[in-house]
């Protein structure tokens, strides 16, 4: 009998926070012959934060000369076009043009190609959206009616992705507000990689008698970090000493903020701080949070009412939001309680919750 050729799957063209690599390794690890699996990158975020390999990479594409762009845009698309039997996009950003995005799916589905969006947040999600949030975050919590979450241009991307897709993925349940026949698809830790980032790094000298607290956002706008900041300045007044605030975005400008510390200086601050806080804002958690708790910190994140019953409960998660923020920071400061690195609860959490291993039914549908 001959053998069954394999499912040949690229992943790209935008990778954002390890997903193309970790996705790549494992499913070549899990379906070995069944599934041939390849990555074209055109940009990658954090740039400089981590490195990892793409079987085809042109990372800021789109900075070169217009001439060389089109030409490896259109050359790249043709040469994969035959090649792959599923295209599994990321954040919107497909091979051709956003223009073109409608030609390029009528193609490929007229050779029965097989189409995957994944999306992560601002890439469904109006920044304007966000920032009225930012603005007005108190009466949001008090039940405020808020504005459109998405952008005509996302509009466009999403009826796109629901006529021609055969999956779409959202990183975080929130968004299934805007495409409620998606599926959840939580951000996963890559446990091999995180455990030796975290074995290398080297903590921080700290007094045994002080509690550091971290909050260091990817994007103040999508944290609260302005909240946060004005909160630990209270804080920092209250119990002096006691308490140390670890917060780089403080001093930074809003753009620069952005990443404000390496993949190397924030391990050195989950093993070194006791408690960490993700964000204050967007309604649920993401990959700093994972990490944080599989680090052994106590972490606060805000989750928005709605979402509370998707929860796996974890010892190290405290939910809560602004308005509680102060009076739970102190009562964490106050605590008796210390930092468990080795704590078995919080990392069958995360193998449960955020490791491919523990989620590997998500890929079940490429092989049925």
């Amino acid at each position: 009998m001959k053998k069954k050729r394999p499912l040949r799957v690229l992943f790209g063209t935008n990778d954002i926070g390890f997903r193309i690599g970790l996705y790549s390794k494992f499913l070549q690890k899990q379906y070995g012959d069944k599934i041939l699996v390849h990555s074209y990158v055109t940009y990658k975020l954090p740039k400089h934060h981590y490195e990892t390999h793409f079987t085809y990479e042109y990372n800021n594409l789109f900075a070169k000369p217009v001439f060389v762009r089109w030409f490896l845009t259109f050359y790249n698309f043709l040469r994969f076009f035959g090649k792959y039997d599923m295209f599994f996009f990321f954040s919107g950003e497909t091979l051709l043009t956003r223009k073109l995005r409608p030609l390029e799916f009528r193609l490929y589905k007229l050779l029965g190609k097989r189409i995957v969006m994944s999306f992560v947040g601002a890439d469904i999600r109006s920044p304007k959206y966000l920032q009225w949030k930012n603005e007005h975050i108190y009466e949001f919590l008090k039940g405020t009616e808020v504005p459109k979450k998405t952008e005509p241009f996302q509009d466009k991307l999403i009826r796109d992705s629901r006529k021609y897709a055969e999956k779409i993925f959202v990183s975080t349940p929130d968004l299934l507000d805007i495409i409620p026949e998606a599926e959840y698809f939580p951000v996963m830790l890559d446990f091999e990689q995180f455990g030796r980032d975290f074995e290398a790094a080297e903590p921080f000298e700290k007094p045994d008698d002080e509690v550091w607290i971290l909050h260091a956002p990817s994007e103040p706008k999508t944290k609260g970090s302005h909240y946060i900041h004005h909160i630990a300045e209270e804080l920092e007044e209250k119990f002096g000493k006691k308490v140390r605030f670890v917060m780089p975005a403080r001093n930074y400008q809003p753009v620069a903020a952005a990443y404000s510390v390496t993949r190397y200086e924030l391990f050195r601050w989950y093993k070194s701080c006791d408690i960490v806080i993700d964000q204050m804002l967007i309604g649920w958690y993401g990959m700093q949070t994972v990490e944080a708790i599989a680090s052994g910190n106590r972490t606060i994140v805000f989750i928005d009412e709605k979402l509370k019953k998707q929860l796996s409960p974890c010892p190290s998660l405290v939910v809560c939001d602004l308005v509680s923020l102060k009076s739970v920071l102190e009562n964490l400061i106050l605590s008796e309680q210390k930092k468990t690195l080795n704590n078995f609860q919080n990392k069958s959490w995360v193998e449960q919750n955020h490791t491919l291993v523990g989620q590997a039914s998500l890929f079940d549908f490429m092989i049925q």
